[in-house]
């Protein structure tokens, strides 16, 4: 007891640093879960790790205001690295936003109780199928085992400095556009399928003006889309099973570059 006492500065550095990550971090940042338990995890987990970390422990400054700014440092880098990761399970919901109204359901949508928004149907649907595959291929060991390595990489960050916040800046750019690459390809065989769906139609109302085109539509749309969605599915468990397996790689590349 009296070893944690003598280092409580060093545990508090490293408890900032977990906590910036459950704040954003998907699974961990989920509103499900009693902000008590998710204060409890944090220390658990801190206390776990910290023997091992010893090794890398900084050098606490005197002063109050620089031990403020260290802590807010810390705090940054366990943010961003659950923005990171909480970015990819934002395309998934992003991909069937793309779809979303092309097959009919533009007025229906969901109150998602993790991120406390309204989202549309199909996107919770996915995100939650996206949730179910990272915590089955243990993708929250990933995040946990990338952050144990983020004290190793970047035990300290000075934010003063105008190249790192132009190198988290660009990173942030280049994470957003990411985001909507991955979204677009998620979506692009159901858009594909309702764009050829829309031209047969738009065919077919000029071959067949007395027809009417939109209650034939309608439930069309709805129908093909939700077959299309049932074919893609399995290629869409195993596209973000994929996604999450290089997810580690990924933050520790990212890790090195801040480095």
């Amino acid at each position: 007891m009296d070893f944690f006492i003598n280092n409580f500065q060093v545990l508090l550095l490293v408890f900032v640093r977990l906590l910036g990550l459950f704040v954003v971090a998907p699974f961990f940042s989920s509103f499900m879960i009693p902000v008590r338990y998710k204060i409890l995890l944090t220390i658990f987990i801190t206390i776990i790790i910290y023997p091992v970390l010893a090794e890398f422990n900084p050098v606490i400054p005197d002063h109050l205001i620089n031990f403020g700014l260290m802590l807010a440092g810390q705090f940054i880098i366990g943010l961003v690295l659950g923005f990171i990761v909480s970015i990819i399970f934002t395309a998934f919901q992003l991909s069937a936003q793309i779809y979303h109204f092309q097959m009919g359901f533009g007025i229906n949508s969901v109150f998602d109780p993790m991120s406390q928004i309204e989202i549309p149907i199909l996107g919770q649907f996915q995100y939650l199928i996206a949730i179910l595959v990272f915590i089955s291929i243990r993708g929250h060991h990933l995040l946990l085992r990338a952050l144990y390595e983020s004290y190793e990489i970047i035990p300290i960050i000075n934010f003063s400095d105008p190249a790192t916040m132009e190198f988290f800046a660009g990173s942030l750019s280049r994470i957003f556009s990411f985001m909507f690459m991955l979204a677009l390809k998620i979506a692009f065989p159901i858009v594909a399928t309702m764009f050829l769906l829309s031209l047969t139609l738009g065919l077919l109302s000029k071959a067949s003006p007395q027809m009417n085109i939109f209650m034939l539509g309608f439930p069309l749309q709805i129908g093909i889309g939700l077959l299309t969605l049932t074919v893609v599915m399995p290629y869409f468990i195993e596209y973000v099973s994929h996604t999450v397996d290089f997810l580690y790689t990924d933050l520790i590349r990212f890790m090195g570059a801040v480095k």
